[in-house]
């Protein structure tokens, strides 16, 4: 009787050992497994190819509404910190308008708030906001007591009430997809920026950008 069941599992184990045999080979026949996407298309991204014509920097750029030319290269934000005394406190990217400063068609503005949590003193706050290509410059400057809250916009919005409009009345031009930064003569200032509908109260929509500190 052991002698039956010994020869039983013998045959059982060797039958499942052909199966697995089997089963690995009908695998490597049929090669690798089929993706419902092509490799590599997630890391891929399409778009057209611009070619800014290069721009030199005007000397004195950072005034209160002006707009020109500047540059995010540690070398032009070194020359900008040189004319105002102020140092970078925040990087932003995202910022967007749509260029249609007065139209009752406008679509699109970006506001940045600014905070001094300095309950002594005074803080100079520059907002600076970039083109897609980094070399076109909006600015405006505030001027915080403690404690004091300001806005700047790249145009005039119905939900906030613009204390400067970055690029001067009535605002910068058509941003598409651009980037910020702030810099002021105090670290105690706080900021926060928002993409949104200039028109209406409440928005139709509005969303955050993120802040980095530098």
């Amino acid at each position: 009787m052991k002698k039956l069941v010994t020869r039983i599992s013998v045959l059982v184990i060797t039958a499942g050992v052909a199966v697995v045999v089997i089963m690995v080979m009908v695998a490597r026949a049929q090669g690798p497994e089929t993706k419902p996407y092509a490799e590599g298309q997630g890391a891929q991204a399409t778009g057209r190819v611009e070619n800014p014509t290069s721009q030199e920097m005007r000397p004195g750029e950072g005034l209160s509404g002006s707009s020109g030319t500047g540059r995010l290269s540690e070398t032009g934000a070194a020359d900008l910190l040189a004319t105002n005394g102020l140092s970078v406190l925040y990087r932003f990217s995202g910022v967007a308008d749509d260029g249609a400063q007065g139209s009752a068609s406008r679509k699109i503005a970006t506001s940045v708030h600014c905070t001094n949590i300095d309950n002594l003193n005074t803080a100079q706050v520059e907002v600076q906001v970039f083109d897609f290509s980094g070399t076109e410059v909006y600015t405006a400057t505030m001027s915080l007591s403690p404690n004091r809250t300001k806005t700047a916009s790249t145009q005039g919005t119905a939900v906030y009430f613009e204390d400067a409009l970055l690029g001067g009345l009535p605002g910068t031009g058509t941003i598409n997809q651009g980037s910020g930064r702030i810099l002021s003569s105090n670290t105690n200032v706080i900021c926060t920026a928002q993409v949104l509908d200039p028109l209406n109260v409440p928005p139709v929509f509005m969303s955050a950008l993120e802040m980095f500190r530098q």
